[in-house]
């Protein structure tokens, strides 16, 4: 996953994309799975405020 992110990190940042709130680790989207899951889209303000804003659940803690 790291290697992963720090190649798609240098190759957006080429681009000149930002990368608002990197998410990088062992979270809980699919019991019983291997692999990692990439997501990249358009980011704007409010959905930033969401994105970054405190939770906590049982996976998942900002």
């Amino acid at each position: 996953m790291f290697i992963l992110y720090t190649r798609m990190e240098a190759r957006l940042t080429e681009l000149g994309i930002s990368i608002a709130h990197p998410l990088v680790g062992r979270y809980a989207t699919s019991m019983e799975m291997a692999g990692v899951s990439l997501t990249v889209l358009p980011l704007d303000a409010t959905l930033e405020k969401y994105l970054t804003a405190p939770a906590a659940c049982a996976f998942w803690k900002v």
